[in-house]
């Protein structure tokens, strides 16, 4: 291929007098002839220009293999225009859009060609056998409560049992911590198992670096809050990523009540409660901003509104979602149920009491037999169908839900969603503890690790869906939750044990530097 692409600059070449039948000239004769002057036979006599032009129409594979030919064209095979490009193909093939930390004409062309050569390693390991490897994290002293592995597969944050929320940068060979929010809880009232920690990520689409709203949700015996914290890129004056930094947006405390999933999405905070004793499950919504402003005042009476859902089961995850709307996911029984917020209920009541006894009213509703408790993953965004979708999974079936971005004529709640099997799987998936995203998934055993590969219907380059058995070579997977990035191919969890982060890289080795 790479011959072929440099041979096709000679076409038309016009040889002259050196390759057309004349009769014999004598010496005198001879000396008088300017013979043409021919093609050169070294590919490293062509400018640098068309060495870089002829690269940046090949393939990363065929990049890597020219540099390995000789200096020159290992020289060339760096130049930041072929690295620019192939990033670009890639962003511009993806389903899901993709948005850099920082502008590409920022990026050096070391960093370009890393990024590059990550996201297209990732690409081929998914369907690979290759064995996985492993990045082994030890965290300070405290223990490890939660976690979020922000897009991009760089940045980790590692809240603990005081509030802390720490950030650790993926790409650097030595990990280290640094704080970025300071202790929100009393540390010497600690109790372990008693602190509960949620985080879920805004982004901020528009910003032109790396910017997002962080939601936490804290609980314990003796507080609760609800926090959101505008966090952003650090650069220098050359606009290389530093580090990030995080400004308190909102603070304001919420019902001392158990929660089980949390969500941020624009103005609102929204979190979802079982049943409390003889009280029925719902779910909260918060306009966060207003909430805090009213909670800064001075009026005796503290309590701000809140928009309340209310459940006749409970609820296992929620996600906000676009067009003011939340999908919620049941065990028993396995419902998938979507909600406008225009339904809900308005009140400042700390426990909401409905008097409906069949709850809000859904929109929409679908049955997923032997759902998955904890399986329903982000929201993707799919700007050329004009869809909102999400992955969940039964014990034996990976599916995806499809609903419109916006808000379909409620006469006609067919058209509110849908649900498509992407993919068969093996039984007993559902005990397995996936992490999704839009093509890829992975999970585990106490051996190896699976990597399941689905596409979805309409999608361009549609491949029928495969499973591939990857050897790990670590063997405690006792775990809690787990938090994976689809593009970097990184997935993030902590043993049991919860002083350590195991940070899996399905990367193929030695491609990403």
């Amino acid at each position: 291929m790479l011959m072929s692409a440099f041979m096709g600059l000679f076409q038309g070449y016009e040889p002259g007098l050196a390759t057309q039948k004349s009769k014999p000239v004598t010496q005198v004769e001879h000396l008088q002839i300017h013979r043409p002057r021919q093609p050169p036979n070294n590919l490293t006599m062509l400018p640098v220009e068309i060495l870089t032009e002829v690269m940046t129409h090949l393939g990363w594979r065929e990049v890597l293999r020219v540099r390995e030919a000789c200096k020159v064209l290992h020289e060339t095979s760096t130049t930041r225009r072929i690295w620019e490009n192939l990033l670009r193909e890639l962003l511009s093939r993806s389903q899901i859009p993709a948005k850099l930390e920082r502008p590409i004409e920022l990026y050096s062309s070391m960093e370009l060609e890393r990024l590059a050569l990550r996201w297209e390693s990732t690409n081929s390991a998914w369907t690979s056998r290759e064995r996985v490897h492993f990045h082994q994290h030890r965290m300070s002293d405290d223990d490890v409560l939660n976690f979020h592995l922000v897009e991009g597969g760089r940045w980790l944050l590692v809240a603990n049992h005081s509030g802390r929320i720490t950030c650790h940068d993926l790409d650097e060979e030595e990990i280290t911590e640094k704080t970025l929010i300071p202790e929100q809880l009393n540390p010497r009232l600690k109790l372990l198992n008693d602190t509960h920690v949620l985080m879920d990520i805004d982004f901020d689409v528009d910003a032109r670096f790396l910017t997002f709203n962080l939601g936490l949700c804290f609980r314990r015996a003796d507080v609760s809050l609800l926090q959101v914290w505008r966090v952003c890129l650090e650069v220098d004056s050359h606009g290389r990523g530093l580090g990030l930094k995080a400004e308190k947006l909102a603070s304001f405390p919420r019902e001392l009540h158990l929660f089980v999933s949390f969500s941020l999405l624009g103005k609102f905070i929204s979190y979802a409660v079982p049943t409390q004793g003889r009280f029925p499950p719902y779910v909260a919504i918060v306009d966060w901003a207003k909430a805090q402003s009213h909670y800064e005042s001075e009026e005796e009476n503290r309590l701000y509104r809140k928009r309340v859902i209310h459940l006749t089961y409970d609820p296992v995850q929620i996600r906000l979602i676009p067009g003011r709307r939340l999908i919620v996911t049941f065990k028993f029984p396995a419902y998938v149920r979507l909600y406008n917020l225009h339904s809900a209920d308005t009140t400042t009541l700390s426990l909401p009491i409905s008097t409906n006894v069949y709850g809000t009213a859904h929109a929409w509703s679908a049955h997923l037999a032997g759902v998955n408790q904890r399986s329903l993953s982000r929201p993707f965004l799919h700007t050329k169908s004009g869809t909102v979708r999400l992955i969940t999974s039964s014990h034996n079936a990976i599916y995806g839900i499809i609903i419109p971005s916006f808000d379909p004529d409620p006469r006609d709640p067919e058209n509110y969603a849908q649900v498509v099997k992407l993919m068969k799987c093996f039984p007993g998936l559902s005990n397995w503890s996936p992490s999704f995203g839009y093509n890829h998934a992975l999970v585990r055993n106490t051996t190896h690790i699976v990597t399941l590969n689905y596409s979805w219907p309409g999608d361009p380059d549609f491949k029928p869906p495969t499973i591939s058995i990857k050897k790990s070579s670590y063997e405690s997977w006792t775990m809690h939750d787990t938090d994976m990035d689809e593009r970097s191919g990184r997935e993030v969890f902590s043993p049991s044990a919860g002083k350590e982060i195991i940070v899996v890289d399905i990367a193929l080795r030695g491609l990403v530097r």
